[in-house]
């Protein structure tokens, strides 16, 4: 993984939730006031779940990759993950939507999914 990418996952990492929330909606309503970037940002996140679940619960390689992955090692996680998004969404850190998702859980976004065997 290149350094670069290694350092800006680490920093999101520690970034609390809120603060990946409100980054996602001032790439879009640059200059906005908080509430409405966190209001864009919620709505950009939520739509995002919704639009990806099946290309990332379905992918076989990052489920295996979650499923030996520990704590310590995250940013492997999140690295393969946000490769995975920036196929699929434009203009919003792929970076940022993969920490938000691995903070949040995949385990629960994907777990209708990984239960059926589709995953």
């Amino acid at each position: 993984m290149d350094k670069d990418v290694r350092v800006e996952i680490e920093r999101k990492l520690a970034a609390s939730r809120e603060e990946l929330i409100l980054d996602l909606g001032q790439t879009v309503t640059k200059g906005a006031i908080r509430p409405d970037a966190r209001r864009k940002g919620l709505e950009i996140y939520e739509n995002l779940r919704g639009k990806l679940q099946a290309a990332i619960c379905t992918n076989q390689q990052l489920r295996a990759l979650h499923d030996t992955v520990g704590d310590g090692k995250k940013a492997l996680l999140v690295a393969a993950l946000a490769d995975l998004v920036s196929g699929l969404v434009v203009g919003i850190s792929p970076i940022t939507v993969a920490v938000l998702m691995v903070k949040d859980g995949l385990e629960v976004y994907c777990r209708k999914l990984w239960e059926n065997g589709d995953g």
